[in-house]
């Protein structure tokens, strides 16, 4: 039956995805990345993710310069830097 090996998968935990991610990230040490939209939704997530994999952040925003800030300030929490660039 389609989908019958599905249905006797067991879920996948939050804790092996995590994992899972940590072997493929990319090592992103001693780079600076400039992230168009970088204030909300996909590009924060990319900001965020960037900095976690060792790059310096430029976060990009048109007109929320708060949540742009926000975005820095959590970069700087994993000790790299960012600036908010607005444009």
């Amino acid at each position: 039956e389609v989908g019958e090996s599905y249905r006797k998968s067991p879920p996948v935990s939050a804790l092996s995805a995590s994992l899972r991610l940590e072997k493929t990230m990319i090592d992103l040490i001693g780079r600076h990345i400039f992230v168009a939209g970088g204030s909300r939704g996909i590009g924060r997530a990319t900001c965020l993710l960037a900095a976690r994999a060792g790059a310096n952040v430029s976060v990009n925003y048109v007109a929320n310069a708060d949540a742009a800030q926000a975005v820095v300030w959590e970069v700087e929490a994993m000790g790299r830097k960012a600036v908010a660039v607005q444009g």
